[in-house]
């Protein structure tokens, strides 16, 4: 939402569907990843639609990402730039109105609703692979592999 702020764009220029091989707790629905597009290279090398597991954690891992001070070590530079990200973020949202930010955030989040539920996978989107694993070259929605295919649905939206 600040970089639609800071470019004039509008909401509707930021949303995206959160199709079933990305998650983030807030969009995702409950399914896990199922089917993906899997090619490497040239076109002769199309795998087609293949099986992807959803990721595992362990407890070990689980613990071992949680409380292991080698962990923290190994991640100690990707911490300090993340803090300075946050930083940085904090101060443009203040520059831009915190104010006007939080209006546009919900906004952003109202239309984020809309999106996943009007345009969702079986309603509007036609991805390129199935949820059977069929490969659907002809009569998908996206823009390129599975990337973009809410964009028709989006774009006739009104808000």
């Amino acid at each position: 939402v600040a970089w639609q702020m800071l470019l004039g764009l509008s909401t509707k220029d930021v949303l995206f569907h959160a199709e079933t091989n990305y998650y983030h707790p807030l969009y995702a629905s409950t399914k896990q990843p199922d089917f993906v597009h899997i090619k490497n290279g040239d076109s002769k090398d199309d795998q087609g639609c293949l099986w992807e597991r959803p990721p595992i954690f362990t407890p070990v891992a689980k613990e071992f990402l949680t409380n292991s001070t080698e962990w923290r070590d190994i991640v100690q530079l990707d911490t300090l730039v993340h803090r300075a990200a946050d930083r940085s973020l904090t101060r443009t949202i203040q520059s831009l109105n915190r104010q006007k930010f939080q209006r546009n955030l919900a906004q952003f989040y109202d239309g984020m609703a809309r999106v996943q539920r009007d345009c969702g996978v079986g309603n509007r989107i036609r991805k390129l692979c199935d949820g059977g694993g069929t490969l659907n070259r002809e009569n998908n929605t996206c823009l390129f592999d599975n990337e973009g295919c809410d964009h028709n649905c989006i774009n006739e939206m009104e808000f």
